[in-house]
């Protein structure tokens, strides 16, 4: 067994990613507030399964910690160099009411 099918077994066992969104593409827009430590970003296809309160279609963390400075820099190198990423969200929407919150992010 390959470790991504290592990966996806284990995703399929955690109730909240199993109806997490999961998208793999490229960085479409990103949002940086001024006013706050939230990161927003959209991505060029499509998300199906994003959680029900992101209406906006995007995905958020807040940069005030050292995990979402990591992942804020992940996908600024993403965007830049036009690499393709996928982000698994945590089917909330905590860090910006709207937008899901993030869990991981790959870059391929």
């Amino acid at each position: 067994m390959t470790f991504k099918n290592i990966l996806i077994a284990f995703s399929l066992f955690s109730s909240a990613s199993a109806f997490a969104g999961e998208t793999t593409g490229k960085v479409k827009l990103l949002y940086i507030h001024a006013y706050n430590d939230t990161m927003l970003f959209t991505m060029e296809t499509t998300q199906p399964n994003l959680a029900a309160c992101a209406a906006t279609g995007r995905y958020a963390i807040s940069t005030s910690s050292q995990q979402g400075k990591n992942i804020l820099s992940s996908v600024l190198a993403a965007k830049a160099a036009g690499l393709s990423i996928t982000v698994s969200g945590r089917n909330t929407c905590t860090a910006h009411g709207d937008a899901e919150d993030i869990n991981a992010i790959v870059l391929n």
